[in-house]
Parts: C-alpha cells; structure tokens; sequence
C-alpha cells in the first residue's frame, strides 16, 4: 500500500521551469553563506575559548588567594585590625589597641550617656582613640606621646576656660551652649576629649576626672 508521503510526492509535479529557477537561486548563494556562517562559528568558538581560559585563570588565582589566606589564619598569623582606612587602624578590644600602639591606653570610665557602640583606632600608629556613640550622641578620647593639641578639632571656640580637675590643668572649650573640647598633659602624654553635644563645665570635668 502507497504510503501518505508517496501518495502526496506523486501529485507534487516539478515542471522545468521550476527546477531552472530553483538550481538558479542555489548557485547564487548558498556559498557565500555557507562561508559567512562557518566564519561566524570560528569567531564564536574562538571567543568562547578565550572566555573560558580567562574565567579558568581568574578561578585559579582566588583559590589561590583563599587558600593563602586560610593558611596564614590556620598559623596563627591571619588576625588582622578590623579595618584599616587611610593608614587608621582598628581593633576589637582596648588590651589590643595598647598592644598595637605601645603604651597602656587609657579610658572613659564615666560618660555623660550609655554607649551602644565602642570604637579601638589607631591614628597613623602613634595615636590611640576610643570612640564612644549611641545614635548621633558621640565622645572622643585620644591619647599620645609628647605635648600640644592632639584632638584635630580647629573649630574657633569663642569660650575657653581653664580647670583644676584632680590635680589635671585643664583646658576646655566650647561656645555659650557649653564645652565640646578638653585638653590637657599628664605623664609625658597628651590628652583630648571631644564631645559632639555642648556639656557643661562639671559634666566636663567629671569625664575628664574618670579617665583611667
């Protein structure tokens, strides 16, 4: 029995006119495209190739990376400070900072407000500074070797007074609000506090005075 195909290709009928135009239109271009498309292949194998041999390069080297790193952590070499931004490093505990930096640093043992976040930074390896916030509510502590103004506030503060706190000569500044700055020297170091709100003289003096 003639299958469907059959019984259809025996109605389909070719004239000559028909097969002269057809074998016209494959000799103009199925060359020219047979070319371009194995063309576009090469190109494509080609930049798929180079694609993959620079991700399998990338690949290798952060192994690499995590393999170094992960060895030093293992030996005991890979703590480093929490993070280090414009040559200020910080630390995650005060014996830590005082370790780093060389000298015993010292506290605020009263503040004005309760922290919610407690900052160890060291400034250019010679200068320490606790960083005490909670919310927009800020104080600074610095400390360092030798003498002058360490606190790196140049605002021009209209009031200025000096304080006896606890045998300290204090200098504090500030404006009619209250102070925001305290300075003073003690035992070969130089001290200043920093307060992002106005205080007053004795909430000033009491910050100073538990410093230990």
């Amino acid at each position: 029995m003639p299958s469907k195909y059959n019984r259809i290709m025996e109605r389909v009928e070719v004239t000559p006119e028909m097969k002269e135009r057809l074998m016209a239109n494959l000799a103009k271009q199925p060359l020219s495209k047979l070319a371009h498309s194995r063309s576009r292949t090469r190109r494509w194998l080609s930049e798929s190739r180079r694609f993959l041999y620079v991700a399998a390069c990338l690949l290798i080297l952060a192994g690499g990376a995590f393999v170094a790193y992960d060895s030093l952590v293992q030996d005991g070499v890979g703590n480093p400070p929490i993070e280090t931004v414009n040559g200020n490093e910080e630390f995650a505990s005060l014996g830590e900072l005082s370790a780093h930096i060389g000298f015993e640093v010292k506290e605020i043992t009263e503040l004005p407000f309760v922290p919610t976040e407690t900052l160890y930074i060291s400034i250019a390896g010679d200068m320490a500074e606790i960083r005490y916030a909670a919310g927009e509510q800020a104080l600074d502590l610095r400390m360092s070797r030798g003498s002058g103004d360490n606190s790196g506030d140049y605002e021009s503060y209209p009031d200025i007074a000096e304080l006896q706190v606890s045998g300290r000569n204090v200098t504090v500044k500030g404006d009619a609000d209250g102070y925001k700055l305290a300075l003073w020297e003690e035992g070969g170091f130089t001290y200043s506090i920093r307060s992002s709100d106005s205080i007053s003289e004795k909430q000033m003096s009491d910050i100073v005075n538990s410093v230990r």
